[in-house]
């Protein structure tokens, strides 16, 4: 994905509130199958990316909350999963001992588009219809080079399926530089 942009504003108490905002597309010309299971002749995508720092405790510090947003969406009928949103905030350094620390939420909408939806039905399900996402974690920089994050993610009709349970998912992110 292309396309980049940056911001960055300054207060009046000497804050900076640096931002990224990036807009693309992106265009495959080779044949695909479609929802018919026909070959088309092409597909695309269209794409948005935001990520804002919206508040920092002290001038020069990266100490704060920074929001980011993002958005894609492809034509139904050949993209089987043709629209998603994310959204999420983040608090860097949630203790002032900890710097390098951060906690994070964010969520995640992920629409089936109309041809393939109707999938399910043809097997006797419930129509597809959209995933919904939800996730907290905790960045902990143990050591300059050992970072761990816990995270706890929580699906909502998973994989689109309304007739699928809800899925609560714990997992640990472990990350070491040399």
């Amino acid at each position: 994905r292309g396309g980049a942009g940056g911001n960055s504003r300054e207060s009046a108490s000497g804050k900076s509130y640096p931002g990224v905002y990036r807009f693309g597309a992106a265009y495959n010309d080779g044949k695909i199958p479609d929802a018919r299971v026909t070959m088309s002749k092409g597909n695309y995508l269209i794409y948005s990316m935001a990520s804002q720092a919206l508040f920092r405790t002290a001038a020069g510090s990266n100490r704060g909350l920074d929001a980011t947003f993002g958005f894609d969406w492809s034509p139904g009928d050949v993209t089987r999963q043709n629209f998603q949103m994310t959204a999420g905030a983040r608090f860097n350094a949630p203790f002032a001992s900890r710097e390098k620390d951060g906690f994070a939420c964010g969520f995640v909408y992920s629409r089936i588009s109309d041809p393939y939806r109707r999938f399910g039905a043809l097997l006797g399900e419930p129509p597809l219809g959209s995933e919904k996402a939800f996730e907290l974690n905790y960045s902990l920089q143990v050591t300059p080079y050992f970072l761990l994050q816990p995270t706890f993610q929580y699906y909502v009709d998973v994989g689109a399926n309304p007739a699928l349970r809800n899925a609560p998912i714990f997992g640990i992110r472990t990350k070491i530089e040399l």
